[in-house]
């Protein structure tokens, strides 16, 4: 009683074998993609485009500046005068 299997079997079956690890391998490139695909949409999310200011809004950043560099002014006034003393 002969148990061998012909040529033709034992190559279908190694064909089979190999579809199923392609498509295997093309399901883990789908979901690496979709990983992929899923942070970009949270970064553009979590980092949303910068409005453009009104001119109010202008007007009161430039105030807010102007007090900033006063105030960095008065502090190298103190810190040139404590080096000097």
């Amino acid at each position: 009683m002969d148990l061998t299997l012909p040529d033709e079997v034992h190559g279908t079956a190694a064909l089979l074998q190999r579809l199923e690890q392609v498509e295997a391998f093309g399901s883990q490139v789908s979901s690496a993609i979709d990983q992929l695909v899923q942070a970009v949409v949270d970064l553009q999310q979590a980092a949303p485009a910068p409005a453009v200011p009104d001119g109010a809004a202008l007007d009161s950043l430039h105030k807010e500046v102007e007090g900033l560099r006063g105030k960095v002014r008065e502090l190298d006034q103190q810190l040139q005068v404590e080096r000097a003393g």
